[in-house]
């Protein structure tokens, strides 16, 4: 089974799959949270940030100086931070698949640190408001925020046959599930 959709449906919206981490040791997290530092400046929010928020401040550092940054809550004490790539870093050297913040964060930042248990420690999500309540709540270590994919980047990089980390979009509206489950066996037969 296979579906089609137009690049150019005006409903169609390329939204974030964010990501959460968990089961990391202190260790882990520690050199998680400095390869981000190096990477990124944090700008730390409001502690009573909201995660909606949160989401617009991602949008409006993506609007202005580039397109590189996301928003972490950390199960700690640490508040709200948005984090924005660091001016003068050059990320379009590192692979064509760098303007996505999916990319960046695996390839750069977690790939690097947890190797093949990656798998273990990650999880994603579209429901920004529930991995914030997770993060606070200290049922997972941290809830980042992504913002949106641009569609034409994502165009050029599916076009060219190139694919992106696990759950880089969220395409929405998305097709109803169950809708068409049939079993084939027999199902065709004339009597």
């Amino acid at each position: 089974m296979m579906t089609l959709v137009e690049f150019d449906d005006p409903g169609l919206l390329l939204l974030p799959y964010h990501r959460t981490l968990a089961g990391l040791t202190p260790p882990q997290l520690d050199a998680i949270r400095r390869q981000i530092e190096t990477l990124y400046q944090a700008h730390p929010l409001p502690p009573d940030t909201t995660p909606t928020a949160a989401l617009t401040q991602v949008a409006n550092a993506a609007a202005s100086p580039g397109p590189h940054c996301f928003a972490a809550f950390w199960a700690d004490d640490t508040p709200p931070t948005l984090y924005t790539l660091r001016p003068g870093t050059n990320w379009a050297s590192w692979d064509d698949l760098a303007v996505s913040e999916a990319w960046v964060l695996q390839e750069r930042i977690l790939a690097p640190i947890l190797g093949a248990a990656l798998p273990d420690h990650i999880d994603y999500s579209p429901d920004h408001e529930t991995i914030v309540r997770q993060a606070r709540s200290g049922a997972i270590q941290a809830a980042i925020l992504l913002k949106p994919f641009p569609l034409e980047p994502f165009r050029q990089i599916v076009s060219a046959g190139r694919r992106l980390p696990p759950k880089s979009t969220f395409f929405y509206p998305k097709l109803p599930t169950g809708l068409v489950i049939n079993p084939l066996d027999g199902a065709l037969a004339v009597p």
